[in-house]
């Protein structure tokens, strides 16, 4: 299977470090406008998260070679022509202007598009433990793969509404910064859409120096795989000093009372029957840094689940690149 990737940031790295180790694919093409093809390489080679790149890895004549395989690098912005021998594109860069770029040309593709973010108007909203039987490869041509905060709640808030039956509830999730935060105090730039400012000015502030309360897209991106559930939770994030790893606190108002041992026998019964990595149950005594590269969408921490009066609390942690990327990967097997 022939891959191009479009946008080689964190996700799209990510991506690439893990289709290295996956022989059924082979990434042909990567477009990225911001990068040349030595800093890239340099930017694969070593990880300030991940560590060195397993594999040896060079550049020659434009083109990224690991291992065997040659990749050729560009920098168009109309990067549609670039994936002319692929069979699948994805786009990793998160801009809301590639997002249309898909869009348009659908009905000339010869390949399938995974958009690494939410996306309105594609085919379908997969994600891993909710509505993954869904896809029909037939129907699917424009896939989006949501966002990492949905693919990690996500598959919780479906398997309690499905058997408890959620009146209402909360969600707060502690997010590491992004690329497009600054150092310094200044603008505060949107990444979706390059150039602009948005209203949030908080959200300029130095990043390394504070935690940022901010609104957070989870809930619409549920949305479009639980309906209704915008209804019913409410939701905030909060960017914090770190790297990786992100971690959400649920709390949700049951119909019924029910015991904690209900809660724990409903998410063993699921982790005992799940089919990819989707849910982890952690017991020990973890700080967010010994999840690093946790291929699970979420783990729940067994530590801080509580139940009173009808009233859930469960804690998550998620690896927001490797935990997210890793579906990617599956679904691209899937495919």
């Amino acid at each position: 299977m022939n891959i191009t990737i479009n946008g080689a940031g964190r996700i799209g790295r990510c991506i690439i470090r893990q289709l290295s180790k996956v022989s059924k694919f082979k990434i042909t093409n990567i477009n990225d406008p911001f990068l040349t093809a030595e800093n890239l390489a340099y930017l694969l080679k070593f990880d300030s998260v991940y560590g060195r790149f397993k594999k040896s890895l060079s550049v020659k004549n434009n083109q990224i070679i690991i291992g065997n395989n040659k990749i050729n690098f560009s920098r168009d912005i109309n990067f549609i022509s670039k994936t002319s021998s692929s069979h699948i594109l994805i786009d990793a860069s998160g801009i809301k202007f590639n997002h249309d770029q898909i869009y348009k040309s659908r009905k000339n593709s010869k390949f399938k598009s995974i958009i690494t973010h939410t996306f309105e108007k594609a085919d379908l909203q997969h994600i891993y433990g909710v509505n993954e039987k869904e896809y029909n490869r037939k129907k699917h041509n424009i896939i989006s793969t949501s966002i990492c905060d949905a693919i990690a709640i996500g598959p919780v808030l479906n398997l309690i509404q499905k058997n408890l039956n959620i009146i209402s509830g909360s969600i707060l999730t502690l997010h590491p910064w992004l690329g497009y935060q600054n150092l310094v105090d200044g603008p505060s730039r949107s990444f979706a859409y390059p150039g602009e400012v948005i209203e949030n000015f908080s959200l300029g502030r130095a990043s390394t120096e504070a935690l940022i309360s901010k609104k957070t897209s989870c809930v619409s991106a549920l949305s479009n795989v639980l309906p209704g559930i915008e209804k019913k939770i409410s939701s905030m994030s909060v960017r914090v000093p770190t790297q990786i790893v992100s971690s959400a606190f649920l709390n949700l108002h049951l119909k019924d009372k029910v015991k904690l041992s209900d809660i724990k026998k409903l998410i063993n019964k699921f982790v005992s029957t799940q089919k990819n990595k989707i849910i982890y149950i952690n017991k020990d005594q973890c700080i967010s840094k010994d999840f690093i590269s946790n291929p699970f969408s979420t783990i729940v921490d067994d530590r801080w689940t509580e139940i009173k009066n009808s009233n859930l609390r469960l804690l998550l942690w998620y690896d927001n690149e490797y935990g997210y990327t890793s579906r990617i990967i599956d679904f691209l097997k899937k495919m």
